[in-house]
């Protein structure tokens, strides 16, 4: 969601974003104003520069996948950074790519390969729906679709090979079961936490467990006595409904609710801070509670007193590198790990049994990432049955998709 008093906020000065999105070097980043940066990049809004590293891929996209695939593979071996800083179509200065990284919440990831850097940003969409109630409505409709039902707080400890009955066995802290195919879903970072050495899985597949990266990612939701960025009088007739700023502060990103809009006798719950870049470290040794003196102190800082004065002291903080269910919040691959890794990580184990759907599959850690995951896992096992007719009623119904690898 997006409206015309949204901001931004980086270098001490707050922008409403119509005007950051815009070419002017707002903030004062370019060397004429103070800064550092070469001034023609200063001029330009960082995603104007996000979008120029992505011409030519688009370009030979447009020709065919096959040269667009081509393309890719072809600077895998290159990080996002020595793409930009190395194509003649681009040569942006290092300090550029931090900047651009800076300003749109993607700090330290100038190491994220540039397959990766497409991938991400060409799958990056204007249009989102709003769930109300939350996106587990989509997890329970989905459940009663099914048969079975799923079976909550079953951690599972082991999976086994029975090879005389060509079972897998599933180990949770509840018993056992058997399965004819287990189809796993976890991040890799919680798929190590899993016993599977009877499983005798591919050295390159574990090795690859080990080495890809993901990123860390802290949430902390504040609850206000009123939704105070809404009203017009203590916003300086700027209220803000719904949509996200940025900012250089800790914070990273404050989103702002797109639901009951308006409300002038609701209490207001704010994401004061989403962070998934290096910026993340800085609240990783803190206590719960000094994440949110941190978190208050930047919207103080960008808000003004309002903040400490409608704060109800009723806070919520997500830390996805200290989930045991994720221990991480989303993978990202460095320079040559795509050709290395990728097509390793998505290929089934157990002559065809053990199928890994998980948040690799691409764009990762999204909802149609994971629709691809379970798209390919269903139909690798109608394929390992020889379940023509039902492989072709399958693609009938959701189509032919292929791995871009």
């Amino acid at each position: 969601m997006n409206n015309d008093n949204l901001i931004d906020y980086f270098n001490g000065k707050k922008v409403l974003r119509k005007h950051s999105a815009t070419d002017g070097d707002w903030f004062g980043f370019g060397v004429e104003n103070g800064g550092y940066l070469p001034q023609k990049f200063a001029e330009k809004p960082p995603l104007h520069w996000v979008n120029k590293s992505l011409e030519k891929i688009k370009k030979e996209f447009a020709v065919s996948k096959h040269n667009g695939y081509r393309y890719l593979l072809k600077h895998d071996n290159q990080s996002f950074l020595e793409y930009c800083s190395k194509e003649p179509h681009l040569f942006y200065p290092p300090e550029v790519v931090d900047w651009v990284q800076l300003r749109t919440a993607k700090l330290g990831l100038d190491t994220r390969g540039f397959v990766d850097h497409y991938f991400y940003e060409n799958f990056l969409t204007s249009e989102f729906f709003t769930i109300e109630g939350g996106l587990t409505k989509i997890i329970k409709a989905l459940e009663s679709l099914l048969k079975a039902k799923a079976k909550l707080r079953h951690r599972v400890i082991a999976i086994k090979f029975l090879g005389f009955e060509r079972k897998l066995e599933i180990v949770t802290n509840r018993g056992r079961k058997f399965y004819d195919y287990v189809i796993l879903t976890p991040t890799l970072k919680a798929i190590q936490s899993i016993d599977m050495k009877s499983l005798h899985l591919s050295l390159k597949k574990r090795v690859a467990f080990e080495v890809i990266n993901y990123l860390d990612g802290i949430k902390i939701a504040l609850q206000f006595k009123s939704r105070f960025w809404e009203n017009e009088k203590t916003m300086n007739g700027k209220p803000i409904f719904g949509g996200q700023a940025f900012t250089d502060l800790p914070a990273t990103t404050i989103v702002f609710p797109s639901t009951h809009l308006g409300c002038t006798d609701c209490r207001g719950v704010l994401l004061a801070t989403y962070t998934h870049d290096r910026r993340t470290k800085e609240f990783d040794f803190l206590s719960d509670s000094d994440k949110v003196k941190l978190a208050l102190k930047n919207m103080r800082e960008i808000f003004g007193d309002i903040v400490i004065e409608q704060y109800t002291g009723n806070y919520y903080v997500k830390s996805w590198q200290n989930d045991e269910l994720f221990r991480a919040i989303s993978p990202y691959f460095d320079a040559g790990q795509f050709s290395s890794y990728y097509r390793e990580l998505r290929k089934p184990e157990m002559n065809g049994r053990l199928h890994f759907a998980n948040d690799i599959a691409i764009p990762h850690g999204s909802s149609s990432g994971s629709v691809n995951a379970a798209y390919f896992a269903i139909e690798g096992i109608l394929k390992n049955e020889n379940l023509s007719k039902k492989l072709n009623e399958f693609r009938s119904k959701w189509g032919v998709e292929r791995e871009f690898i």
